[in-house]
């Protein structure tokens, strides 16, 4: 067995981060194993305050594909340098057994954040393209640089799939949204919710999720069953604190909804939106791994990851 590793991959890549918005792309050869998660951090200094809420409220988009197949594309339908909260590149994270964690500061930023992935990388060399997009910040960056680690880990128990968004134009009112399945195979974990502003703009009949049930759920409703409202976001604020996060039982109009790992094929919804507005729906996919062991030097700590488990375990506490 592989056992667990941390190989770095990236190290202080520039990301030019400012006052306008910025794409990276770039790719990495990597060993083979399996993958359990992929571990980011991006310092960053400014002369002025360049975001007020968590530093992931600037990430916008991130695209993870490995030799060709896509493992990870998320996308924010909204980010905010203003915003007093957890971004949506954060609470996705936080979701689904994840981290997005920063030690917070005014002009000096560090932030980490770690994605659970779960996938077997070919034997010998393998390829990594990575895609990650910035929004605008209130100010300039002087310097912002990233490093990207993998830690290997054969003992993780499920792959992990972001799928690409289905996104849909609301009226007001109640209409039927199919969210569509990609090509992964496994089950539906759970499906990020995002709208186009910091507000849910729901009616009174929420969101009903056909395979789950006859009713529709109101938002706070679904806060309570993944863990939301157990103060279960956190993020740093710099304007509060400068030497802990924060909690909040929420990241406005972004909403996590647990699916109970839904088998077949599309999830169709009922959707009652009290604005004109336009939503994505992310599916997050998992699935077993069957690891491949070779003998050799490891340690023997098995550190296991299991996305399914800590949704479940976010709406049990």
């Amino acid at each position: 067995m592989q056992g667990v590793k941390i190989y770095k991959i990236t190290s202080n890549k520039s990301l030019g981060l400012g006052a306008s918005a910025t794409t990276q792309e770039f790719g990495e050869n990597i060993p083979g194993g399996t993958i359990g998660t992929l571990v980011g951090r991006i310092t960053g200094t400014s002369a002025a305050a360049t975001v007020d809420g968590s530093f992931d409220n600037l990430i916008s988009n991130l695209r993870l594909t490995l030799n060709g197949t896509v493992i990870t594309d998320f996308r924010a339908n909204f980010n905010s340098a203003t915003a007093e909260n957890a971004g949506r590149f954060g609470y996705l994270l936080q979701s689904i057994g994840g981290k997005s964690v920063e030690k917070p500061g005014s002009l000096s930023k560090e932030y980490y954040f770690e994605l659970p992935l779960g996938v077997t990388a070919e034997a010998g060399t393998s390829r990594l393209e990575i895609t990650m997009g910035f929004s605008a910040a209130q100010a300039a960056f002087t310097t912002s640089n990233l490093d990207l680690y993998i830690r290997y880990n054969d003992a993780v128990p499920q792959t992990t799939y972001v799928q690409p968004a289905t996104s849909f134009t609301h009226g007001i009112g109640i209409e039927q949204v199919v969210i569509r399945r990609g090509g992964h195979p496994g089950t539906v974990a759970g499906i990020l919710v995002q709208n186009d502003t910091a507000a849910d703009e729901l009616g009174t009949q929420g969101i009903r999720i056909h395979a789950l049930g006859a009713f529709g759920l109101d938002p706070d409703l679904y806060r309570m069953l993944n863990g939301d409202l157990d103060n279960g976001v956190h993020a740093g604020v710099d304007g509060t604190s400068t030497s802990q996060l924060q909690y909040f039982q929420q990241v406005p109009g972004c909403l996590f909804i647990p699916t109970y790992q839904l088998s077949g094929g599309d999830v169709i919804a009922e959707v009652d939106s009290s604005a004109v507005t336009t939503r994505t729906y992310s599916l997050v996919i998992t699935s077993p791994v069957n690891a491949k062991e070779a003998d050799s030097v490891k340690q023997t700590e098995a550190v296991k990851v299991s996305t399914a488990g800590s949704i479940l375990r976010r709406a049990e506490e």
